[in-house]
């Protein structure tokens, strides 16, 4: 009976040491955060440019979520970088999803399907994504 017990705690131990099953891995995570979609605005010729606060609406959504951010209303604007070399905006924290994203600047659109947004590796971060989005910037607000 001995033996028998010494040889299942040896196979245990070896599927262990081997498998290492995630429900005995404890899972550590900082507090950092990180953004599961940034939208960066660029020129005709697709350099990064500063980013228009004032003027861009973002509607974020999927099938439970809505996410609708009026010009002048983005959290990096208001409480990030104060200058006018912003050049992106967090839109969505880390909520793993498949996403529509809608960015609107007056009358011009762009549209974003199926944006897929994952936890990486470590179950603790999302792998961001960047949807790049380019304006007509000599069009100004009418008053």
């Amino acid at each position: 009976m001995k033996t028998l017990l010494s040889l299942i705690v040896i196979l245990i131990s070896a599927v262990l040491s081997v498998a290492k099953p995630q429900f005995l891995m404890p899972k550590v995570c900082n507090l950092s955060g990180s953004s599961g979609i940034v939208i960066q605005q660029v020129d005709d010729d697709w350099n990064i440019v500063p980013f228009d606060c004032e003027n861009i609406e973002v509607l974020v959504t999927d099938h439970a979520f809505n996410n609708n951010i009026l010009p002048g209303q983005f959290h990096d604007c208001q409480y990030g970088v104060k200058s006018s070399r912003l050049n992106n905006v967090s839109v969505l924290g880390e909520r793993p999803g498949i996403y529509e994203v809608v960015v609107k600047r007056f009358d011009e659109i762009n549209n974003f399907k199926n944006v897929k947004v994952e936890w990486d590796e470590t179950g603790c971060d999302v792998i961001g994504q960047t949807l790049e989005v380019n304006f007509d910037m000599s069009k100004r607000k009418s008053h």
